[in-house]
């Protein structure tokens, strides 16, 4: 069974490791390394030696528009709406902070890095619209940073492991789904995308570790009256 203190050791490994990633796909970017493998993997969606054509009917093309929604402002931005509202109802007010915190430094972070670095979208046809730079992904890191948190609420109130299991692994596949959808679309380089999901990771678990250590701090006691 895992402690308690274990909590802030495998919370930190996993910031870091993040982070890390984070910093080596960035100068891989900026130097060019990482290149090849994104070009490559792009061309895994498209027609060979048409690299215009994407791979799949119109309806698999459309399937793919739907999935990248999931991923955007407008709908993460509805589902926290409708999960705060919730969490204000049952009075669960740690976890709507938890889910502010998170969203919003996914948002933050995810523009202001696109700011920073300014790199440049896949120079190929695009199925989506797109009004922002492409590193990194921005609809990765709101979906790591709105998903993960969720499903870590959730998770914390179900006592049988095969049930906690179920809730990751299927917020696994839907954050996967929108990544990829990214690239399927030729909106995003592949790096773009893991990228965002690193820095989803950091905004998820540092939001988490916030609130923790908040209900952790000892409380004032409250003056007693004179009698």
């Amino acid at each position: 069974m895992r402690t308690d203190g274990a909590r802030p050791l495998w919370r930190s490994v996993a910031v870091g490791a993040a982070i890390l990633s984070f910093g080596l796909l960035a100068y891989a970017m900026q130097t060019g390394a990482i290149t090849a493998f994104d070009d490559r993997i792009i061309a895994l969606f498209r027609v060979a030696g048409e690299p215009t054509r994407l791979l799949g009917p119109a309806w698999v093309q459309e399937m793919g528009r739907d999935v990248t929604a999931l991923g955007s402002l407008v709908f993460l931005g509805l589902v926290t709406a409708v999960a705060l509202g919730y969490f204000a109802l049952t009075e669960q007010m740690a976890a709507a902070g938890e889910l502010m915190a998170s969203g919003a430094s996914g948002t933050a972070g995810a523009f202001g890095l696109k700011l920073l670095f300014d790199r440049p979208r896949p120079d190929i046809v695009h199925l989506a619209r797109t009004f922002t730079s492409s590193f990194p992904s921005g609809h990765a890191t709101l979906s790591v940073a709105v998903f993960l948190t969720l499903a870590a609420i959730v998770s914390r109130h179900q006592t049988r492991t095969a049930v906690r299991a179920y809730v990751f692994a299927m917020t696994s596949l839907l954050i996967a789904a929108v990544g990829l959808s990214r690239v399927y679309l030729g909106v995003h380089y592949p790096s773009d995308v893991l990228a965002g999901w690193a820095l989803g990771l950091v905004c998820a678990i540092a939001s988490a570790t916030c609130v923790a250590a908040w209900r952790a701090a000892p409380r004032p006691s409250p003056t007693g009256s004179k009698g």
